[in-house]
């Protein structure tokens, strides 16, 4: 009997345990941001933080800017994000004259063509 009960209450206690390490585990991941690329930490394949307008981060967008149905022309670069693949990434956002905001993630190849991988969308990319 007595070995039932030291049994139980010891099951009672690693359980309690394993709780708590998973609640812990749950908050960590729900204060992550829901946009990776909006993490500014910097890792290897990883999004890298806001960096600088460059003249293929100017084409990228002029790429983009013939896609959308607009005649309000391009106001201000915002937010440029790169993530370095067979290529290069870029996530822009951008403001229009009219005050549209834009975003778009444009790939570069390695032999300097672009191509839009996720369609311009009204917003910012990390609200």
């Amino acid at each position: 009997m007595k070995k039932t009960i030291l049994l139980s209450v010891a099951s009672v206690v690693i359980l309690s345990g394993c709780n708590q390490a998973t609640s812990t585990n749950q908050e960590q991941t729900s204060a992550m941001p829901h946009n990776p690329m909006c993490n500014n930490e910097a890792m290897p394949g990883g999004w890298h933080p806001p960096g600088h307008v460059s003249p293929e981060v100017e084409k990228a967008v002029a790429l983009v800017l013939r896609q959308i149905t607009t005649s309000s022309p391009l106001k201000k670069i915002t937010d440029v994000r790169t993530q370095v693949v067979a290529g290069m990434n870029y996530a822009v956002e951008f403001e229009l004259e009219n005050g549209e905001v834009w975003n778009a993630i444009i790939y570069q190849s390695l032999n300097n063509e672009y191509s839009i991988t996720q369609e311009p969308k009204l917003g910012k990319i990390c609200s």
